[in-house]
């Protein structure tokens, strides 16, 4: 099948579009707002735009990837960041309709929910004071919900993702940290936690659903499976690289909570490993 991808420039995007293209067989086109990344794969096809501005000319795809999002540190006012991530979508909405794509996966975020006041967040939790970043991934989301009847859409909203070349997640922190053999603060250390996605099991879920297909509109968080507590976290990450890191408890903060990944095991089949397996696997990157 022929694939676009957008933000195939960046940390999530360029491991689809690669991947797609060398695991699973794919013609893939990759969208890039500034440079194609350096040692890009030569098996995708590589292409420079802003996507807020428009797509060029291209030749119809089965499905479109839309990873493409301006991170909330662009210096931007609230008003420009929202509405130039709302052309994205909109952009690809109107081109999806074009080409009469198959589908289309938006990597939306667990941000738009806000503040989760609850211990589990699932694909009905409340939306509660979100930043500027989660109000543009869910005003996106509806976009897509709206051209349901023209296109089908699956939105991922994605925690903390993890793999070769994170960075910006807290998950990577703790990593750098203990690389570099520094004290590692830790919140909530007794509190469960499962919230990150491996690479390697987004890469996975994205090719089995261009794979089998799906219909109408559907929004729903994914994670690890089996939580172990924060503060054993840390402690995997430690052992997993042989540093002589230290914990430092930090005390409690309000904002602890797990995700729930009934909807996309129920209903698409997802199966991730657990936290565990997804800590040494992110930690061998780095170690």
């Amino acid at each position: 099948m022929r694939i676009l991808v957008t933000g195939a420039g960046g940390f999530i995007g360029r491991i689809l579009a690669e991947g797609l293209q060398s695991d699973g067989g794919h013609e893939v086109v990759g969208l890039c707002r500034r440079d194609v990344p350096p040692k890009a794969a030569p098996g995708v096809t590589w292409m420079v735009c802003d996507l807020s501005l428009g797509i060029p000319a291209l030749d119809p795809v089965d499905y479109i990837i839309h990873t493409a999002a301006l991170p909330d540190s662009e210096s931007l006012s609230t008003s420009e960041f929202i509405g130039r991530n709302l052309a994205m979508a909109e952009n690809i909405a109107l081109f999806a309709q074009r080409v009469s794509a198959r589908g289309v996966i938006y990597t939306s975020s667990v941000n738009l929910n806000g503040d989760v006041r609850s211990g589990l967040l699932d694909e009905n939790s409340d939306r509660i004071n979100p930043s500027r970043y989660g109000v543009s991934k869910y005003l996106c989301e509806t976009v897509f919900e709206y051209n349901k009847n023209s296109f089908p859409t699956v939105s991922l909203r994605l925690c903390g993702v993890v793999g070769r070349g994170a960075h910006a997640c807290w998950l990577a922190q703790v990593l750098s940290h203990a690389v570099n053999g520094d004290d590692i603060p830790v919140f909530n250390e007794k509190r469960l936690f499962n919230n990150l996605v491996h690479t390697d099991d987004l890469l996975d879920f994205v090719k089995r659903l261009v794979l089998k297909g799906f219909s109408g509109f559907n929004a729903f968080p994914i994670a690890s499976e089996n939580p172990i507590s924060i503060g054993d976290v840390v402690a995997e990450i430690i052992k997993a690289t042989g540093s002589c890191s230290n914990k430092k408890n930090d005390g409690i903060t309000d904002n602890s909570f797990m995700i729930s990944n009934r909807f996309a095991m129920e209903h698409f089949q997802y199966s991730p490993l657990t936290v565990i397996e997804n800590l040494k696997k992110f930690a061998i990157t780095r170690a």
